[in-house]
């Protein structure tokens, strides 16, 4: 490549970093307004998805799990015989 090639493609790519570095780190930022949260919110309804959803939501295992002594050591000791011991 001749030399005036080579200091073309290098100012181009300086000018190309250059316009890169401006453009991600001093233009202005586009950015969204925030909401104005010092104004009160509507009240949720009192039939809402949530509140239904937890209503109707129940314990399958409730009352069916077995009395134990809290805490169990090893439940499943004499059931599996270590075979490395």
């Amino acid at each position: 490549m001749e030399s005036k090639t080579k200091i073309l493609i290098a100012v181009t790519a300086l000018i190309v970093i250059a316009g890169g570095f401006y453009w991600y780190f001093l233009s202005p930022k586009r950015t969204m307004p925030l909401p104005n949260i010092a104004q009160p919110t509507a009240p949720a309804s009192q039939n809402d998805l949530g509140t239904e959803l937890y209503e109707k939501a129940t314990n399958p295992v409730t009352d069916k799990l077995p009395d134990t002594l809290s805490p169990v050591s090893n439940p499943l000791e004499g059931i599996y015989k270590n075979p490395f011991e």
